[in-house]
C-alpha cells in the first residue's frame, strides 16, 4: 500500500510537472504573438499600399479579408483580437479611422462588400455581439458607428444615423454624377442642401482621402453632401 501510495505522489507530481510546462509554453506563445501582432500593426499604419501591402499585413495579423480593399493611413484596426474583424470585396477603410471590436471580451466587426467606411470614423462593438456594415453602405466622416449599418445606406452623425439611400455604391470606378444621382432621401430627414447653400462652415462627410490614393480614381466628392448632420 505505500508503495502504491508513493508511486500515485509522484505520477502526479511528473503530471503537475507537464501541466505546468504546458501551461508555460501557451502564456509564452500567446505574448509572442501579440508582440508580433502589434510590430505588424504599427506597420501597417504607416507602410504604403492601401490595396496591397497594408491588407496583406493585417491577414498576418489575422484580420479576414476577403478578395481587394481599401485600408487607408493611420487605420487603428483592433490591436487585440484581430481575427474578429471580417472585411470584404471592395469595402474599404479610410484614412485615422479606428476600428474597435472589444470591451472586456471581444465582438465581432464585418465589412461587407462595398462598405465604406470614410475619415477620421469610430466604429465599436460590444462583447458577444456582432456589428455589420451592410454591403454598398456609406459611412460619412467623422461619425461613431455603435449598431448595424443597414445595406446601401449612407449614415452619419455622433452617433450615426441613417441619412440617405443608396442606389450606386461609392466603389473605386464610380462617377461623381453616377453616385450624386444614386441618393435617395430617407422620410423624416431634412433634406441636404444644394450646392449653393453649401458654405465654407459645413462639414465635408466624405473626406479627401480616396482621390489622393494611386489606386483609387481621382474623383470629385458629392457636394449635395457637405452638410452637417440633422440634429434630433
Amino acid at each position: 500500500m505505500i508503495a502504491l501510495r508513493k508511486g500515485a505522489e509522484a505520477i502526479g507530481l511528473l503530471w503537475r510537472g507537464f501541466c505546468f510546462r504546458f501551461h508555460h509554453y501557451n502564456m509564452r506563445k500567446r505574448l509572442l504573438r501579440r508582440v508580433l501582432n502589434r510590430i505588424l500593426h504599427h506597420l501597417a499604419r504607416i507602410a504604403p499600399g492601401a490595396t496591397s501591402l497594408r491588407p496583406f499585413l493585417h491577414k498576418l495579423r489575422g484580420v479576414k479579408i476577403h478578395g481587394r480593399v481599401f485600408i487607408g493611413d493611420e487605420v487603428y484596426l483592433e490591436n487585440e483580437y484581430p481575427e474578429r474583424v471580417e472585411m470584404h470585396d471592395q469595402s474599404s477603410l479610410n484614412l485615422r479611422s479606428t476600428v474597435i471590436a472589444h470591451f472586456r471580451g471581444p465582438g465581432r466587426i464585418i465589412f461587407m462588400e462595398k462598405a465604406r467606411v470614410a475619415a477620421c470614423c469610430t466604429l465599436v462593438c460590444s462583447p458577444g455581439r456582432v456589428l455589420t456594415i451592410g454591403e454598398g453602405a456609406f459611412v460619412a466622416a467623422g461619425s461613431l458607428v455603435k449598431r448595424d449599418v443597414p445595406p446601401y445606406t449612407l449614415v452619419a452623425g455622433v452617433p450615426a444615423k441613417p441619412i440617405a439611400r443608396i442606389t450606386v455604391p461609392a466603389v473605386p470606378g464610380v462617377s461623381y454624377d453616377a453616385f450624386k444621382r444614386g441618393l435617395r432621401p430617407l422620410p423624416n430627414v431634412r433634406p441636404v442642401p444644394s450646392t449653393d447653400e453649401v458654405t465654407d462652415q459645413n462639414q465635408d462627410w466624405f473626406g479627401d482621402d480616396w482621390a489622393t490614393e494611386k489606386d483609387c480614381p481621382s474623383t470629385e466628392l458629392p457636394s449635395e453632401l457637405l452638410a452637417r448632420p440633422p440634429k434630433h
